[in-house]
């Protein structure tokens, strides 16, 4: 009698960083809603001065969230209102290149000091073939296994079914007021960024192998 096998196959692969993001708040508070947002927009300004010292374009810091709130503070237990608090995030997104990244930094932290994280990524469509690859030569391998210890025969697949994870990252965060004059990634040692992917490939049937009598 036919039977279905459904089996689970895992692909993985480990690439070199292609791209790096470095995300910046900027933040100002202060009882001057005007006030406030022009602190912020100084910072921006000191930030577009770095990215040209580091030798990269305006175009890479894209905004990424924007917000504006009233910030309370209660002194003996009595509420009073401290300012306006407005926050934006940027991210800087360019060519893997430590030497730009280190002279970025740098630069940075020659003018201000916002709260900074540095993620090293990869295009994942770059290598969503070989993933799949891997992934269904994978079930393939374990259902081979499964049929020869159960004395059965694979006849043929009838559905493969598969999903895509999250792009992969491997990230370094600085504390804000923390940032280093002195930062340097040239002799950093970055970690291979990894994709996995999985699919169920299910069998159209399996034949029963009789035993020899």
């Amino acid at each position: 009698m036919d039977k279905i096998l459904k089996v689970k196959g895992f692909g993985e692969v480990a690439v070199r960083p292609e791209k790096i993001c470095v995300f910046l708040t900027l933040i100002s508070t202060n009882k001057n809603f005007k006030i406030a947002l022009s602190e912020v927009e100084v910072q921006k300004h000191l930030l577009f001065e770095s990215l040209i010292k580091a030798g990269l374009k305006e175009e890479s810091a894209t905004v990424s969230h924007y917000d504006v709130r009233q910030e309370y503070e209660y002194p003996q237990n009595v509420k009073r209102f401290k300012g306006y608090r407005v926050s934006e995030g940027v991210e800087v997104k360019f060519d893997f290149n430590t030497q730009k990244l280190s002279v970025l930094i740098e630069q940075i932290s020659l003018r201000f000091t916002p709260s900074i994280s540095v993620y090293f990524t990869a295009d994942r469509e770059n290598y969503e073939a070989t993933l799949l690859e891997k992934a269904v030569g994978d079930a393939e391998n374990r259902a081979k296994i499964l049929a020869k210890a159960s004395k059965t025969k694979l006849k043929g697949i009838r559905h493969i079914f598969y999903g895509v994870n999250d792009e992969a990252t491997v990230s370094y965060e600085q504390p804000e007021g923390a940032l280093m004059k002195s930062a340097s990634f040239n002799d950093v040692s970055v970690d291979d960024i990894k994709f996995y992917d999985t699919v169920v490939v299910e069998w159209l049937s399996l034949i029963h192998i009789s035993e020899p009598t």
